[in-house]
């Protein structure tokens, strides 16, 4: 039986998906301080009653809470100095959800178990919930009436600016943050399919699912199912039938997309191909977004003091002078070389541990670095967003698995749990 390594079975096994659900997306039918008070309701009490699981995840992931913590501390002195908070509360936020709560999850998560072989079932409950994700994307796209009673319950803008439009092309799905990396969580998850094929042909079928979440959304996520493909083409023991899949793939599309009103209805997010390739045929020059973005939204600080350390100033939104949507260009205007530089550091220590423990030829070892670069590019990475939840959940739990699963710290952990149980 898949479930009979669980303690709480196929109970256990769907609660862990409800977790994960509400943890990476946040649905809008709350307010975020409700989350985060429920969060932190959580955190509070996994410290009073399982403080030892907690110990040895701090001692195992000290490092990358101390380098976060400067970061954190400098955003706060930044704020402090211009008299107003401008992304400090990103960067607090951030670092409880990504750090300190993936911490009580993914500590929780390895002991609630008696047999290791269980802990593999992470990425599927993962996997799940984002299988959900993408199916009240495809609902809410397909009716339209069940589309207006989430529009009456839900608390995001999304509705309201798209409201002029003839057809909303966009924003479909019950999440926040739809617009930016809902979709690569989605697009991450079609990836995955190609791995998870070599154990079932059912995940061919569900990765068309998760790109059309991606296409009616945002199109950055596509990058992250571009990611897998080549990832499966270079490391795969399948490559026949990695291609196989991939034509698959490509041939349902076209037979989808040339449908109806498909083509004409969804240029926006089929238009991504054409700018990726205009980019790369045309650099800056073209009519692409990348050139957009480089051509309209690079601003630096006007003085050394400003490039040093900052002016405390966002210039995310339109109503500014100098706007821009670059999340490395919004944390040089606004902390200045310093809160680039501590911020690199800590996502280059982390992405050298990957290589170190999980080699070169894991997928996250590779993913994690660059998602982390790329998505900084789009925007603000470093703040409370399904991505960021999502990528940084998977770290703390690729990393602890490997270096805590297989060793004699797991085994004394789990036997206290035991007797302690009896």
């Amino acid at each position: 039986m898949v479930f009979k390594n669980y303690r709480l079975g196929l109970f256990g096994f769907f609660l862990w998906v409800l977790v994960f659900y509400l943890f990476i997306f946040q649905p809008p039918v709350m307010s975020k301080l409700i989350y985060l008070a429920l969060q932190f309701f959580v955190f509070i009490m996994a410290i009073l009653f399982f403080h030892k699981r907690i110990e040895v995840f701090v001692n195992i992931f000290k490092a990358e809470f101390l380098l976060v913590f400067f970061v954190v501390f400098y955003s706060i002195f930044r704020d402090a100095l211009s008299g107003d908070i401008v992304y400090s509360d990103r960067f607090v936020g951030w670092f409880f959800q990504s750090f300190l709560f993936c911490g009580v999850l993914v500590s929780l998560y390895f002991y609630r178990t008696l047999k290791k072989e269980s802990l593999n079932y992470f990425g599927n409950e993962i996997y799940v919930a984002g299988f959900i994700a993408a199916l009240f994307t495809l609902v809410l796209w397909l009716f339209p009436a069940v589309d207006s009673f989430y529009e009456s319950i839900q608390l995001d803008a999304y509705y309201e600016i798209y409201s002029d439009f003839e057809k909303r092309y966009r924003a479909y799905g019950v999440s926040e943050n739809l617009t930016y990396t809902y979709s690569v969580v989605l697009g991450i998850c079609a990836g995955y399919s190609l791995i998870l094929y070599r154990k079932s042909w059912f995940f061919v079928f569900l990765c068309p699912l998760f790109l059309f979440a991606v296409s009616v959304n945002a199109r950055i996520g596509f990058l992250g199912f571009v990611f897998f493909v080549f990832y499966v083409f270079l490391y795969s023991e399948l490559k026949a039938k990695a291609i196989w899949l991939f034509s698959f793939l490509v041939l349902s599309f076209w037979f989808y997309f040339s449908s109806g009103d498909f083509i004409q209805e969804n240029r926006w997010s089929l238009g991504f191909f054409l700018e990726v390739a205009d980019f790369f045929y045309y650099g800056l020059e073209g009519n692409n977004i990348i050139a957009v973005l480089l051509n309209s939204h690079v601003h630096f600080p006007e003085t050394v003091a400003g490039v040093v350390f900052g002016t405390g100033e966002s210039l995310f939104g339109s109503g500014f002078e100098k706007s821009s949507d670059i999340g490395y260009i919004l944390q040089l205007n606004y902390g200045g070389v310093i809160i680039l530089i501590l911020l690199m550091l800590a996502i280059a220590f982390m992405s050298v541990r990957l290589f170190k423990i999980l080699g070169y030829k894991h997928w996250f070892s590779w993913f994690f670095p660059i998602s982390i670069c790329v998505l900084n590019f789009k925007g603000f990475i470093f703040a409370m967003t399904p991505g960021g939840r999502f990528i940084f959940l998977l770290y703390f739990y690729y990393i602890f698995k490997a270096l805590v699963v297989n060793n004699q710290i797991f085994l004394n952990a789990r036997n206290n749990m035991i007797s302690h149980a009896h």
